[in-house]
């Protein structure tokens, strides 16, 4: 793996922006997270989304977060000429993204925008990419919305700064 990394996420919709900002983002700004995959290697942030969405996700104090420890773009690809199935969008998006990477010489980690990252996953990430492995599969799995977010809003709370640190052990 590269010594640098590049972080793609394609989010754009009302109810998976905020998912991002209330979910993701916060398990990833995790201190085992971002900020010790940024320590440790140059790495940037793409995010590909909606116009309309742009605001929302720039106004969020978490996003500030994420600004002081990568640099983020924040790209709104001109949307399709038809009405694309959300996951061929995605996957267009983050086709994109890995071009890009490929291009600045980065490897790529493709975040969902409705994913938990429990603590010291990036770093984790990091390390077998630094043994030699050129490839990390990491299930999506499944979980029905709003019985998993009772369940996972009851057992994690935010620090005072909005983030989540999230032990492994709970995720299973």
């Amino acid at each position: 793996m590269s010594r640098s990394v590049h972080i793609v996420t394609a989010v754009w919709g009302a109810h998976f922006v905020e998912r991002f900002l209330t979910t993701t983002l916060p398990t990833v700004l995790s201190d085992n997270n971002l900020p010790a995959l940024c320590w440790e290697r140059e790495t940037a942030f793409s995010i590909y989304t909606s116009p309309g969405d742009v605001n929302l996700i720039k106004g969020s104090p978490l996003f500030c977060e994420l600004q002081r420890h990568v640099s983020v773009s924040i790209e709104t690809p001109e949307p399709p000429a038809t009405r694309e199935e959300k996951y061929s969008r995605a996957t267009n998006y983050y086709r994109l993204g890995m071009r890009r990477s490929a291009a600045r010489g980065m490897a790529t980690v493709i975040l969902t925008p409705d994913a938990v990252w429990s603590d010291g996953s990036l770093a984790r990430v990091a390390q077998l990419a630094d043994q030699g492995y050129r490839a990390i599969l990491v299930d999506g799995l499944r979980a029905e919305r709003d019985a998993f977010m009772r369940e996972f809003e009851s057992s994690v709370k935010p620090d005072k700064r909005g983030i989540l640190a999230v032990e492994a052990r709970l995720l299973k």
